[in-house]
């Protein structure tokens, strides 16, 4: 399996801070959130599907949620090491996954290699605040990468399609829910401070 890491700088967006130094969890809602730098650091609630429909080369949803610890917590040693908590970025991980599948007629092709991204960016507030509550708001961003691909990858809601096929070997038809690329926002406080970014998709 080949993995690489690549960085990319992006423009700092907006954002207005408040003094603070901790962060701690709030009740899960349909919006996740954290507090941060005594703000509330939120996920936006409908992610953006960058492509119409599922590509050729696919993956399940289950498949790939089981990579998104490993990838967040990849993306976030990443922002640690190059300080863009400081001043912000972009940092993505991509990874050649070998499981993916072809649909051919009404029948799976498996075990497909094909390429995976995931990107956040975070924007640091504008200059005046401390380097305490910039890494603070930092570090609720990292908290959130899970579940901002948890949210991209919602069924209904998120940047998903049902496809269905047929297992000869098994004579059965099975449905499952196939990964769309898509990206969502993370807000600060409320939906017109925007913080960060997350997208997923394939390369």
């Amino acid at each position: 399996m080949k993995m690489t890491v690549t960085a990319v700088f992006g423009t700092a967006l907006i954002a207005v801070a408040t003094v603070a130094t901790a962060i701690s969890s709030e009740a899960r809602g349909f919006v996740d959130n954290v507090m941060a730098a005594g703000k509330k650091l939120f996920l936006e609630q409908d992610p953006h599907c960058n492509i119409p429909g599922v590509p050729d080369n696919f993956v399940w949803v289950n498949e790939i949620l089981e990579k998104a610890v490993d990838w967040c917590a990849q993306v976030k040693t990443k922002i640690e090491v190059d300080s863009i908590a400081v001043d912000g970025g972009t940092r993505a991980v991509s990874q050649l996954l070998p499981f993916g599948h072809d649909k051919m007629g009404p029948q799976l092709k498996d075990n497909v290699q094909l390429g995976m991204k995931l990107a956040l960016t975070f924007a640091p507030p504008p200059f005046g605040q401390t380097l305490g509550v910039t890494k603070v708001i930092a570090q609720g961003v990292y908290d959130l990468c899970n579940d901002g691909i948890e949210r991209i990858l919602t069924k209904g809601s998120g940047c998903t399609q049902e496809i269905g096929y047929y297992r000869p070997s098994k004579a059965k038809h099975y449905k499952e829910e196939a990964a769309r690329s898509g990206e969502v926002a993370l807000f600060w406080g409320d939906a017109a401070t925007t913080i960060g970014n997350l997208v997923f998709g394939y390369e």
